[in-house]
């Protein structure tokens, strides 16, 4: 590291850790300076995506890119308002993809595993608790209870509980994680300052 990128990296690091007392001008300009470049990032990006996916094939004699060139410029459609009904055919088919590439990606890759995971045998306190509190969970979130089950209700307070539990476990790793962020940028200023 260059002795001017180790003096930025500390200002900016300053910059931002500022916000902690207020907002101010120092952080505000660290905050654009972060999302100029990412735009800058992106941009370079998509340019080099057009290029090298849709300009390059094309001039290779690759015909089938003009499918996807055309729905792409057909998106634009949408800043006219005499035919920003165009745009909605490559939006439809573009959403009917993603769903059915997420559909297809999610089930085995997260239901099927949770599925698995929640099928165990009843040999263990750890198991038995496991399974209660899938059920629990669950039964939670059936809209329609039977009055054949009256501890329905019971059971929904539980997992409602259950649930509770687990999200304020993840939000816990949520700021040990932001705190591990701060302590390393923290010890990084503390090592330049003690040499």
């Amino acid at each position: 590291m260059t002795p001017i990128e180790f003096w930025f990296s500390i200002l900016l690091t300053l910059a931002c850790l500022s916000l902690m007392y207020k907002e101010n001008p120092a952080y505000s300009a660290a905050e654009h300076l972060y999302i100029g470049l990412c735009a800058g990032h992106f941009f370079v990006l998509a340019f080099n995506n057009i290029k090298n996916m849709g300009v390059t094939p094309l001039t290779k004699g690759n015909m089938l890119v003009l499918i996807p060139i055309i729905l792409g410029v057909m998106l634009y459609s949408r800043f006219d308002p005499k035919i920003r009904w165009i745009a909605r055919y490559p939006l439809s088919f573009l959403t009917g993809l993603g769903v059915a590439m997420t559909i297809r990606g999610s089930i085995p890759a997260q239901l099927v595993p949770q599925v698995r995971a929640a099928m165990v045998p009843l040999n263990s306190l750890d198991n038995v608790i496991m399974s209660v509190s899938t059920l629990a969970v669950l039964i939670f979130f059936l809209f329609t209870r039977s009055s054949l089950v009256p501890v329905s209700g019971q059971i929904s307070k539980f997992g409602r509980w259950i649930m509770m539990v687990a999200f304020g476990a993840s939000f816990g790793g949520a700021v040990m994680g932001a705190m591990t962020l701060l302590s390393g940028r923290v010890r990084f200023l503390l090592q330049v300052f003690m040499k």
